[in-house]
């Protein structure tokens, strides 16, 4: 193991630990880095005042958070060249000096996210610099689901639709219960069955706004391959071969997985390139598309309307017939 990565260690958890449960670990680093860490108290303190505002559109809702901390995430650079250049920081020997990380079966960093927009928001990064990729990491993602527990969302940003490190292979994780879709996906009128395979489920949801594919099953390798199939039916329907453009948020609940599949066909709307007064500073990742659009400046924050935020989301998100050819090339 690297210098860097031992002198970082808060504590290790393999899954087969019974002193400690990982989100019992997650909040004690959390206590304690914003004691130790002042960046990170800051931001802490800074998210209790945030300002929230509640969207009703047609027959759903979207929460908008004010959130100053977010401006790096949103503005990020993302071309190519740029990246290349620049230090990435989600690798070890980057990481500031007082950030500390739980060691996760020795090929992630949990960390305590610096700009966080929930109460508990850890990053979780590869102990590697690897491209963000979701193929061969998808076990990683049920398996910090099921560590993490029933009050943690995982989710999982593609490298061209909300990841501001497409170089480096991260998830993020925080509590439930903040998320507009929850609601949506308990509403069995919204939840249209179209697919199911040995013991796995999968519903479309209406009259959200968006796409959004939504799998259950209680047997994680069966709920895996049946993602790794709507993953290579996306590709096709797409006639691509690298990653598709798609979010994916994860739970383990009562002994049921269920994972969100956002898939898009843009990054940032039009409203993000504009040059004058009617710039917006939206870059949907995973949290947006569930409903809860992060804006860093106050004068977006105040201008959003409905109709904005049915134009951005039509904008970044599938369309029906992108849908329907995903589903039949399942």
């Amino acid at each position: 193991m690297k210098p860097d990565i031992q002198r970082k260690i808060f504590a290790c958890f393999d899954g087969n630990s019974k002193a400690a449960s990982l989100e019992g670990l997650a909040l004690e680093l959390l206590s304690r880095q914003k004691n130790t860490w002042r960046n990170l108290s800051e931001s802490y303190s800074a998210l209790d005042n945030v300002s929230v505002r509640d969207l009703h559109c047609d027959g759903y809702s979207i929460k908008l958070q004010l959130n100053h901390g977010r401006i790096l995430s949103s503005a990020a650079n993302l071309d190519l060249k740029f990246i290349e250049k620049r230090s990435c920081f989600l690798c070890v020997e980057h990481l500031p000096e007082e950030q500390s990380a739980i060691l996760y079966g020795n090929e992630f960093l949990i960390l305590c996210n610096p700009a966080p927009i929930f109460p508990q928001h850890y990053t979780i990064a590869s102990v590697r610099h690897e491209p963000q990729f979701i193929e061969g990491s998808l076990a990683a993602m049920f398996a910090l689901a099921k560590d993490f527990g029933a009050r943690f969302h995982v989710i999982y940003n593609g490298p061209c639709c909300g990841a501001s490190a497409p170089d480096h292979l991260h998830f993020q994780a925080f509590l439930a219960g903040e998320l507009p879709i929850e609601n949506d996906i308990r509403d069995e009128r919204k939840r249209i069955l179209v697919k199911s395979h040995k013991g796995v489920f999968l519903y479309k949801m209406e009259g959200v706004g968006r796409a959004v594919l939504l799998l259950e099953g209680n047997d994680w390798r069966q709920v895996e391959a049946y993602l790794s199939r709507i993953i290579n039916a996306i590709k096709r329907s797409l006639n691509v071969s690298d990653e598709p453009m798609m979010n994916l948020l994860c739970t383990f609940h009562e002994d049921i997985w269920h994972v969100m599949l956002f898939p898009r066909r843009k990054h940032r709307p039009d409203v993000y390139f504009r040059t004058d007064a009617e710039k917006m500073l939206i870059s949907p990742g995973a949290i947006d598309m569930a409903g809860l659009v992060i804006t860093p400046l106050e004068k977006n924050f105040t201008r959003l309307d409905v109709s904005l935020i049915k134009e951005i989301f039509r904008e970044v998100s599938s369309d029906e017939g992108m849908v329907a050819g995903i589903i039949e090339g399942l």
